[in-house]
């Protein structure tokens, strides 16, 4: 049994056989490139023509734009959850000092558990599945769909952005 272990060359000037056997040849390009033929992450998403290229470019934008709304929300709803906490400290400090044996200490569970702590997980899988999601649609390489999740970002920092409180983001995913 002779098994040729050579390297092939790869030739960048055709696209890439994205089929996995499915029948369907499905050609991925891995550099950025223009024009209407594209599957867009999930494979009932197709851009066939110019208009379904501008739905999808519509939908990309707001999808982007949301994603700048949600890590603003999230941002927002923390701050309030700290200075209602923040009230909160001072209240039982107050209630403390008449109360010696008051317990201020939640248990792990009591503190995890809380409805707050619950929104913010959810929201964070969310914004952790959008920004993965923008990150698969800007890697299709069309410069169309790139341009639409640069636009929809930073028109939503744009609207949002002026309302965040530091400017350094540790909730951000994908950069």
């Amino acid at each position: 049994m002779n098994m040729d272990t050579t390297p092939m060359p790869m030739d960048m000037s055709t696209p890439m056989d994205m089929s996995g056997g499915s029948g369907s040849h499905m050609m991925m390009k891995m550099w950025f490139h223009g024009g209407t033929m594209e599957m867009v992450v999930f494979d009932f998403w197709k851009v066939t023509d110019d208009g379904s290229m501008a739905y999808s470019w519509f939908i990309i934008f707001v999808l982007a734009f949301l994603y700048e709304g949600l890590k603003y929300y999230r941002d927002y709803l923390y701050g309030r959850h700290a200075r209602n906490s923040a009230l909160q400290a001072a209240r039982d400090t107050s209630r403390l000092a008449l109360d010696k044996n008051a317990d201020l200490h939640k248990s792990w569970s009591g503190t995890v558990f809380t409805p707050f702590h619950l929104l913010q997980t959810f929201l964070h899988a969310l914004q952790y599945f959008v920004s993965y999601l923008l990150m698969l649609i800007f890697m299709t390489y069309n410069s169309w769909l790139c341009l639409a999740v640069i636009l929809g970002g930073s028109c939503g920092f744009f609207f949002f952005g002026w309302k965040k409180e530091s400017s350094i983001d540790i909730t951000e995913h994908c950069h």
